[in-house]
């Protein structure tokens, strides 16, 4: 009796092992690979003074949880006021006009301030 007992419960798991890998079942182990999540955008340099006419680029950096670089997350540029200090999609700041601004690094939720001051003459690029 306890042999045949155990040639059923055999068989039983078989025939439930068979159905489930015939009917696609998630009993296929699946990988599932997420992007790095962002937790923090840095900019290299908070303050800049420039003149007029004058560029300076200044670099922005999506980090990880642990603070490591996160590869082909660039962040994107905008100014408060374009009058004062223009700035295109790779950072690079432009004195337009006489002034103090700020221009924004983001990605995502995440955003970062660089404060701008356009002087009259030649700035020296850092404030």
């Amino acid at each position: 009796m306890k042999t045949f007992r155990t040639a059923s419960l055999g068989f039983s798991f078989l025939v439930i092992l068979s159905v489930a890998a015939c009917s696609g079942s998630s009993l296929d182990p699946t990988v599932v690979i997420t992007d790095p999540v962002a937790a923090s955008l840095q900019v290299d340099r908070p303050t800049v003074e420039l003149g007029l006419g004058q560029t300076v680029t200044i670099q922005a950096s999506v980090l990880g949880a642990t603070g490591e670089p996160i590869p082909g997350a660039a962040a994107t540029w905008s100014s408060v006021n374009a009058e004062v200090a223009s700035v295109d999609a790779q950072g690079t700041i432009t004195g337009q006009g006489v002034g103090q601004t700020r221009v924004a690094a983001s990605y995502q939720a995440l955003s970062d301030t660089v404060f701008v001051t356009v002087v009259g003459g030649g700035g020296n690029g850092d404030f």
